[in-house]
């Protein structure tokens, strides 16, 4: 690593790398103030224009009428050696303040394409805290209103869980959403779906029109907790003070109900009683075997796919907290990176949305998190099966292909996902989708699903086509995929070493045999680029509290 200082007041340019045919040049405006202050714009113009012309100089040869002892001279000439190699070079401006540019258009330098990036203190913030995970809820009811709980108690002989039994004023269930939001419903097998359903409909009408039968209407909340605090009175009473870990598992739609009721119809929600079961777990208990269970059993009279019920697995976690902190590159010319959001609990998109109140709050958080960019649970078991060569099983439909890609999950023991398995994903997902615009310009009806899955996971292998062609039918293949040599190299082969070697040959090259080849498209105008749609089997909609809205597509937007 080398360094050079430019003749300018406040900007320096601390390094060069080189990688092969490309060329890093960084170079720092630092405040060292301590203070998140705003970097001006005219600074950072000028980080790239002095940047942009130090490699314009390289570029011709600036080395040459200096001293070899001066900085910068090493560099130069560096530059000016790999000028015939280089064919991109990027630009780094970074920052200790805070920049709001949003675009940078590439550039051409004499056929070198030269893009710039900048890096300001969010940006370094969300680098450094990758993979960071929040920590779990404290309730302290002492601090609401209302004060503590009173409760019956209930606790069964070697159970490891002890059951309150209260009536929640809904002001403080409001208090509680507006302090910690969708986190209390983080073991709900689905965050709230939004005022769209009939359920959410009717708890809302019963919220403006009879608050006084809101506990008599309601089943409640069913809440999963550690750690409380509680003042026992001796006759199966007690008052709860504090709880750690408080997760509502069921009761997440009468929980965002009556929140929305309060923001955006301004009812008084003071007077409403929510019936509240919680289950504390013991320390002798398990609380990720119990609170999956809890949460099931309070849903099975509902209408819940089967991937809802396994939205608390480990693997299904890992997967969120993965999406939360890890950024996917900016687009070609752009400075905001974005994410793909991982819905583990179904309605989490929506949620984390109407979090936003202003359009412009919301706007911003579609900016970083578009709605084609969302993954479902259902997704993730399409893209690994049909990657796994499993075709027929993911056109089974997406519950059954979810049910046997969770097979497959717990047959491999505690495996949780990496930052690898996340970004391998998220290519598979893209590719999936513009596969599956591909197919629906070709209108072939409604075979959409099957048509994808079995195009991606082909493959030339002794099963699907070698083992089943002549030995001159597998020299064509060979021949058209790697070329003459090869060909000839296994031509002398016996049948089953032909088929053999010409497996490996063809592995990755995505040779098909002419029957799978289509012709090119008509050059016609896109459709839109996909629509993000829960596949699942349809049963008959329940009416009760987290009974599941009708399915939500998610138009692509760009």
């Amino acid at each position: 690593m080398k360094s050079l200082t430019l003749s300018a007041p406040l900007i320096q340019y601390p390094g060069i790398s080189e990688d092969n045919d490309r060329l890093d040049l960084f170079l720092t405006i630092p405040n060292l103030d301590g203070e998140a202050r705003t970097t001006p714009k005219t600074e950072i113009d000028i980080g790239f224009k002095r940047l942009l012309s130090f490699l314009e100089r390289a570029l011709e040869g600036i080395h040459e009428g200096r001293e070899e002892a001066l900085d910068g001279y090493d560099m130069a000439r560096s530059i000016w050696q790999s000028r015939n190699d280089l064919s991109q070079v990027r630009l780094f401006v970074i920052t200790d303040g805070l920049a709001r540019i949003e675009r940078i258009d590439n550039k051409n330098l004499n056929g070198i394409e030269v893009s710039s990036h900048l890096w300001d203190l969010r940006r370094l913030y969300r680098a450094v805290s990758s993979g960071a995970s929040d920590e779990t809820i404290n309730v302290d009811f002492s601090k609401m209103s209302g004060g503590p709980l009173r409760c019956i108690v209930a606790q069964p002989e070697d159970a490891g869980y002890r059951c309150l039994l209260t009536a929640m004023r809904a002001d403080v269930l409001v208090e509680m959403y507006k302090d910690f939001g969708p986190k209390l419903l983080e073991r709900n097998v689905r965050s709230f779906l939004q005022l769209r359903g009939k359920v959410n409909q009717s708890i809302r009408r019963t919220i403006i029109d009879e608050p006084q039968m809101f506990l008599a209407f309601n089943n409640g909340l069913s809440v999963t907790a550690a750690g409380l605090e509680v003042r026992d009175y001796g006759d199966g009473t007690a008052e709860l003070i504090s709880a750690d870990d408080f997760q509502i598992v069921n009761g997440g739609q009468t929980t965002g109900s009556i929140f929305r009721a309060s923001r955006k119809d301004s009812a008084d929600v003071s007077e409403i009683l929510v019936p509240v079961k919680i289950t504390e777990i013991l320390p002798e208990g398990n609380v990720e075997e119990i609170a999956p269970r809890i949460s099931q059993s309070a849903n099975n009279q509902n209408k819940v796919n089967m991937a809802d019920f396994s939205s608390n697995h480990p693997f299904h976690r890992r997967m969120e907290e993965l999406s939360r902190s890890i950024r996917a590159p900016p687009a070609p010319g752009l400075q905001r990176q974005s994410r793909w959001f991982y819905e583990r609990a179904r309605g989490q998109y929506h949620d984390a949305l109407a979090q936003n109140r202003t359009p412009a709050q919301r706007k911003a958080f579609e900016a970083i998190h578009p709605r084609r960019q969302m993954i479902t649970k259902t997704d993730i078991a399409k893209f690994e099966h049909t990657w796994s060569q499993l075709p027929h099983i993911v056109s089974r439909g997406a519950q059954k292909c979810y049910l046997d890609f969770m097979d497959v999950v717990d047959k491999r023991g505690k495996y949780l996902p990496d930052e690898l398995f996340f970004k391998l994903l998220v290519s598979r997902a893209i590719m999936f989708r513009e596969t599956e615009r591909i197919v629906s310009r070709r209108k072939f009806g409604g075979y959409r699903a099957n048509i994808v899955t079995y195009t991606l996971a082909w493959t030339p292998t002794v099963d699907s086509y070698l083992g089943r062609v002549t030995k001159a039918q597998i020299l064509v293949a060979v021949r058209e995929a790697k070329g003459d040599k090869d060909a000839d190299r296994i031509a002398g082969f016996k049948k089953p070493d032909m088929v053999e070697a010409a497996e490996e040959l063809l592995a990755g090259t995505g040779w098909l045999p002419q029957p799978l080849r289509t012709a090119p498209l008509v050059d016609q105008p896109d459709d839109p680029e996909f629509e993000i749609v829960d596949d699942g089997e349809v049963e008959p909609q329940a009416q009760n509290d987290d009974a599941e809205d009708d399915p939500l597509p998610l138009e692509a937007a760009e």
